[in-house]
């Protein structure tokens, strides 16, 4: 049995079929799809979480004077992981009042 070429014809014949029968390439990158809809993802999270630690901050405590209110409110966005786990830690677990 002889061998057979990369389009399943025997190698024997020495042809090029590259011509009849073309590679179908995609127009698309999956990968790269795949990449931006994570990176939309990750970043529609960074700004849900830093608005939800935002508006818990500002709301607080309302009897503070506006400058402490926007201090903690900057703060609370820019560490909102870690302000969000305080949050639920202190409200879930401990069972604090705000």
């Amino acid at each position: 049995m002889a061998e057979k070429d990369e389009y399943g014809f025997d190698k024997k014949y020495r042809y090029n079929r590259e011509e009849d029968y073309p590679v179908k390439k995609t127009k698309f990158n999956v990968k790269s799809i795949l990449f931006y809809i994570s990176i939309t993802i990750i970043i529609i999270s960074i700004l849900l979480s830093c608005s939800l630690a935002g508006y818990i901050a500002w709301n607080s405590v309302t009897n503070d004077p506006i400058i402490i209110k926007i201090i903690k409110t900057n703060l609370a966005i820019l560490f909102s992981p870690l302000f969000l786990t305080y949050v639920f830690v202190k409200s879930i677990v401990f069972k604090l009042p705000n």
